[in-house]
């Protein structure tokens, strides 16, 4: 995987796998952090460029009292 963290904090992730026989396909995925916790979104790239958002989640930091 390559990566970078842009101007806002989110962090990105890049990779490739190979389907056989088919050419390799992309899978991108995006950490951003919000008020109360953070997304992640996992993004499949056909070989033709196409985008399709396989995974999408939100973490929320909850306080309870002990």
């Amino acid at each position: 995987m390559t990566g970078d963290v842009g101007t806002d904090g989110s962090v990105t992730l890049r990779a490739s796998y190979p389907p056989p026989p088919d050419p390799d396909w992309g899978w991108r995925i995006v950490s951003s952090a919000q008020p109360s916790g953070f997304d992640v979104v996992m993004t499949n790239i056909t070989p033709k460029g196409d985008e399709t958002v396989a995974v999408e989640t939100h973490y929320e930091q909850r306080l309870t009292s002990a």
